[in-house]
């Protein structure tokens, strides 16, 4: 919104606009209370129960950030900061992102979609695909979940297809 001529391509994986005028999936709410009572969460494990396709140096990767619980507040704490109601922080700007987006946004979007997502499905990808116009039927990747990247090959091939570039 600040820098509109920096961007020319919009790539959306698994991700919402936390505007708070619509119901978050309940993949959601389990997750976030999931996180809620999770202190020393292993992220590298976490994201290989919904990425099975990592290698241990992978996973190791994932962890090496939080060398023990007090560098994990982040990650546990990150759930309750998305905007779920409409008086919520950060409701506001995302619902000004979103206005944005549907009056000013002028380049290309590609959405990714991994099927395998309970927390950022296909419902909610949905949702944020409304709010973009011009916003192409998104590419479903049946086996992936939330971490779309690590299926970056795929995506980034499909992008530059979808681009033209």
């Amino acid at each position: 919104m600040e820098f509109p001529n920096n961007f020319k391509h919009l790539i959306i994986m698994n991700t919402i606009l936390g505007t708070g005028d619509f119901e978050i999936s309940q993949g959601f709410k389990a997750f976030r209370q999931f996180m809620s009572g999770t202190l020393d969460l292993e992220a590298g494990r976490l994201i290989q129960s919904v990425t099975q396709h990592l290698t241990p140096e992978e996973v190791a990767a994932y962890d090496a950030p939080f060398l023990d619980v007090k560098y994990k507040a982040g990650i546990r704490r990150f759930p309750q900061l998305v905007p779920t109601s409409y008086d919520a922080p950060g409701a506001e700007i995302s619902r000004k992102a979103r206005d944005w987006f549907q009056k000013d946004w002028t380049g290309e979007s590609f959405m990714v979609v991994g099927m395998a997502d309970p927390v950022m499905g296909l419902p909610m990808m949905e949702i944020l695909r409304e709010m973009i116009p011009r916003c192409p039927e998104p590419i479903e990747l049946k086996d992936a979940s939330h971490f779309v990247q690590e299926w970056g090959d795929v995506v980034a091939k499909e992008a530059l297809k979808a681009f033209n570039l």
